[in-house]
């Protein structure tokens, strides 16, 4: 039986589980969700200096739906959108409704016994895979000469952010679960070019001891104990290769601020840049982090306070039109993969909007797949007879529409970008107030008026001009 559901004043169940797919990503990159896992972290942790605390806010942002449930249920009461009038739990205490909602109308049923807030599946099937595959990829590490800088690597995006220091840097390559295919074909193109600089790597898990610790209480701590001390074995391996420079992306990794703050303490630079428009983690450590968005920027000072953050400086170059039709192009998501349930819906629904305006105003209409969407989840797509557009570079005068991806910064320099919206998404809170967006009910409008190549050169450069002077 489900002990986490709530009551509408209808007397509509809903269970907790179903809320994620109510709200949309935003709320998970907002505020509300950093307060809420910072103080059901303090709960578990209460020195909330400690690297325990830290990195168990981390892990609760990115492998907990509970913390993302609540996270709904706090929105979807405060913004109206669901009227309660009891809530049942049986994993955090009273008191954090208290905190968070605090509605005395509402009627609580509270079977609370301890905090396990980490997702079952991740804790005891999807960690211990990664500890045998960390292990596995140390076991074919491959017997290099260590430079002075590394290059902390999983996939190709490496080669766009460190063109430059992938000639002059050890390439460790870390396992990358997302789409083996695409790490293969990586770790294949550095075998052609990088033959005798790169090789395999994990971290060091003990796959032993952290199967012994699920047997305590709780094993939230397991794993935080894991990661810890995972990377701070391998940060002193880093150290003891005399390495002076490291460079990755991985600001989304929960426990990389505890490796990276070792290397900072032994006078080691660390660099990262954000390859993607996500806010994954609260607290990091580097000694620069070049960001994508406002709300990256923001976020990670406010809760970083000694982090050096800047803009990556992209410097979009005006390009030369030519005198053709404009074309619509709709820049896909990874949404099923991620579980981004409203996101997703809301895709589709603006995806057969502008199908039809298209077809109607007698427009090229593309769909452009996000690199890591699987054959299957593309074979989705084929009822709408939408073609694929594989190569931007093919199409002269595009415009981009899309729901929120991180593509805007990469595909800009072909054509302006429209973002798709709501009455509770708005992607200007995850990319800033200076981008053009459009609802199901003005879509047309918009179309129209940028498919004339005047307006559609002026609101080219425009977006080049905010990317370029930030």
């Amino acid at each position: 039986m489900n002990k986490n559901f709530l009551t509408t004043k209808d007397n509509k169940i809903i269970k907790f589980s179903d809320l994620i797919s109510m709200v949309p990503y935003s709320v998970y990159n907002s505020d509300l969700q950093d307060k809420v896992c910072f103080y059901l972290s303090k709960r578990v942790f209460k020195d909330v200096n400690t690297e325990d605390f830290k990195l168990y806010v981390n892990l609760l942002l990115l492998k907990s739906k509970k913390t993302k449930e609540l996270t709904s249920l706090i929105f979807l009461i405060k913004q109206n959108i669901i009227y309660v009038k009891e809530i049942n739990c049986s994993y955090v205490e009273k008191i954090f409704f208290d905190e968070f909602i605090n509605d005395k109308r509402i009627f609580y049923n509270i079977n609370f016994n301890s905090y396990n807030l980490i997702d079952i599946k991740y804790k005891y099937l999807i960690f211990p895979i990664k500890i045998l595959i960390h292990n596995i990829y140390r076991i074919l590490k491959r017997n290099i000469e260590y430079k002075s800088k590394i290059i902390k690597t999983y996939v190709e995006d490496t080669l766009k952010f460190y063109p430059d220091q992938m000639n002059q840097s050890t390439i460790l390559i870390y396992p990358f679960n997302l789409n083996i295919r695409r790490q293969k074909n990586f770790i294949d193109y550095c075998k052609l070019h990088h033959k005798d600089s790169y090789s395999l790597m994990g971290l060091p898990y003990n796959v032993i001891e952290y199967l012994i610790s699920l047997k305590n209480h709780n094993t939230d701590k397991s794993i935080v104990n894991s990661e810890k001390k995972s990377y701070m074995l391998h940060a002193k391996e880093l150290i003891d290769k005399r390495i002076m420079e490291l460079y990755t992306l991985d600001e989304y990794e929960a426990s990389s601020f505890v490796m990276h703050n070792k290397l900072i303490n032994n006078k080691i630079f660390v660099l990262n840049k954000t390859h993607g428009i996500g806010t994954y983690c609260l607290f990091l450590k580097y000694s620069r982090l070049e960001v994508y968005t406002e709300k990256q920027y923001s976020r990670y000072i406010e809760w970083n306070s000694d982090l050096y953050v800047t803009f990556q400086k992209i410097n979009i170059k005006s390009k030369y039109y030519k005198n053709k039709n404009v074309s619509l192009v709709f820049i896909l998501g990874n949404m099923k993969t991620y579980n981004l349930k409203y996101e997703e819906q809301l895709e589709f629904k603006m995806l057969h909007k502008i199908r039809d305006i298209a077809t109607n105003l007698n427009m090229d209409f593309f769909i452009k797949f996000h690199p890591n969407t699987s054959y299957k989840i593309r074979e989705n797509y084929k009822y709408l007879k939408i073609k694929e557009i594989k190569d931007i570079t093919e199409l002269n005068n595009p415009l981009y529409f899309t729901v929120m991806s991180a593509a805007f910064f990469d595909f800009l320099k072909s054509g302006p970008f429209i973002f798709t919206k709501d009455n509770i998404f708005n992607p200007e809170d995850i990319f800033g107030k200076n981008i053009l967006c459009c609802d199901y009910e003005n879509c047309q409008e918009i179309i129209e008026k940028y498919k004339v190549i005047a307006q559609y050169k002026e609101l080219h450069n425009l977006q080049i001009d905010y990317i370029n002077n930030r």
